[in-house]
């Protein structure tokens, strides 16, 4: 990650989440709408946010 911010500068980590945290913060509405069809994210893949500067 951190030679992909070297090469992107424009990019600002935000934070680091879990699966748990991803699908709270990114798809809790949708799933709250659509509970017969819910979206979660995947275990085992590190998630990191990142914001432009």
């Amino acid at each position: 990650m951190d030679n992909m911010t070297a090469k992107v500068s424009c990019l600002a980590i935000e934070k680091h989440l879990n699966n748990a945290a991803m699908t709270e913060q990114y798809f809790a509405a949708y799933n709250a709408r659509t509970p017969q069809h819910p979206i979660t994210a995947p275990a085992g893949v590190g998630y990191v946010p990142a914001r432009k500067n």
